[in-house]
């Protein structure tokens, strides 16, 4: 299989599609790996499972390829990738923040409101949260344009195409009922 050269938000995607492979692959392994069958007889299994399973494992060895390479090209921006993340988690934080403030009908202690004291108040949280807001775009802004603008190699790029995965059906007749049923 051949190379290409993509940029990171391509390989990003491709990444996914990888893992998705995977996972497909995983289920055709795992629904037809064990066969009901009368006894004397050979199973008929539907897949050949161990060419999935040699293809499985390749699958797995080209997303961490693939994985290392994003990583190794992230590396001059890491500290942003991190920032964002941390950005967006104190956003989250405050919007969970309890920030009732005065008396609060809980009827907990019968029918005496009780009273809240909240430190950091809801405008105060409102207000954290838009410049929050605006520092994620920013950061966000800039790796989008990192992702979109740096290239990376990434071999067997062809990996998850309908040509390299093996066959399904294990050779045998296959009889159909018609045989131009969506000819496929």
């Amino acid at each position: 299989m051949k190379s290409m050269k993509i940029s990171l938000s391509k390989a990003m995607k491709y990444k996914k599609r990888v893992g998705s492979a995977i996972s497909r692959v995983s289920r055709d392994i795992e629904s037809h790996n064990s066969v009901t069958h009368d006894a004397g007889k050979k199973p008929e299994r539907e897949v050949n499972i161990r060419e999935l399973r040699g293809y499985r494992k390749r699958l797995v060895d080209h997303l961490i390829t693939v994985k290392t390479l994003l990583m190794a090209a992230n590396q001059p921006i890491y500290r942003d990738i991190l920032l964002l993340a941390e950005l967006k988690s104190t956003v989250s934080f405050l919007g969970q923040l309890p920030t009732e403030h005065g008396a609060v009908n809980r009827y907990l202690s019968g029918d005496t409101p009780q009273l809240q004291s909240a430190e950091i108040r809801k405008a105060e949280v409102d207000v954290q949260v838009i410049r929050l807001e605006a520092e994620i775009d920013k950061v966000q802004d800039k790796l989008d344009e990192f992702n979109a603008t740096t290239m990376i190699e990434v071999p067997d790029y062809g990996m998850i195409s309908e040509q390299a995965r093996p066959s399904l059906v294990v050779e045998k007749e296959i009889k159909s009922e018609s045989s131009d049923i969506l000819n496929w």
